[in-house]
């Protein structure tokens, strides 16, 4: 759902459910491939929101989920990244997606209402 020029995308995912908890958060399934196309096709991460329904999930919990994907999946989100994003987060290289990035880009995506 679009909203202005933002992208909401709207979670009731329960945390440790079989599915699609733990198919997006390992990195695998329809919803993480979705991922990797909004940020494939975004210029700006301010342009992006995921909300997840604090009752099934807390705030921690979502964002702990979200550093461990993008921990274990480093290469396939680094390469989806567009140059203007690369430079807003003055990401270079790989290795430059450190935690403090991983935590910087996390807090912008993340809602949890």
């Amino acid at each position: 759902m679009a909203a202005g020029d933002r992208l909401y995308e709207f979670k009731s995912w329960t945390k440790n459910a079989d599915q699609p908890w733990n198919g997006f958060f390992g990195g695998s399934g329809n919803s993480y491939e979705q991922f990797l196309d909004y940020l494939r096709n975004t210029d700006d991460l301010d342009n992006l929101r995921y909300v997840f329904n604090s009752g099934k999930a807390t705030e921690s919990e979502v964002k702990a989920a979200f550093k461990s994907l993008f921990e274990n999946k480093k290469s396939d989100i680094f390469s989806t990244f567009s140059e203007d994003i690369l430079d807003v987060l003055d990401l270079k290289v790989i290795t430059d997606l450190n935690s403090a990035k991983i935590d910087e880009i996390i807090d912008v995506l993340i809602i949890v209402e």
